[in-house]
């Protein structure tokens, strides 16, 4: 059994807006300096194998948090919330 545990601080980032007057919640974003705050997330996930069969269950963003992806794009980007993935595979 494998336990794996992973907390990204992920900075600031600027996401530069260029359409006419953009709100997320009450903040006017239309700004080519316009900054995403930091955030931090918490994924986690555990790792078992049997004879030739493995099964591994990935969490993300285990808080629950709401974010958004920044960059090069005209909006931020909302991420996905809480998350998981579940796998079960055999081994040749």
């Amino acid at each position: 059994m494998n336990l794996r545990a992973n907390v990204q601080v992920l900075s600031k980032q600027y996401s530069p807006i260029s359409l006419p007057t953009v709100f997320i919640g009450e903040n006017n974003v239309m700004n080519p300096e316009y900054q995403i705050d930091g955030r931090v997330i918490v994924n986690s996930g555990i790792d078992c194998q049997y004879s030739k069969i493995k099964a591994s269950v990935d969490f993300y963003n285990m808080l629950n948090k709401d974010y958004y992806q920044g960059g090069s794009f005209i909006l931020p980007i909302p991420q996905q919330k809480f998350n998981f993935l579940a796998k079960v595979s055999y081994v040749f």
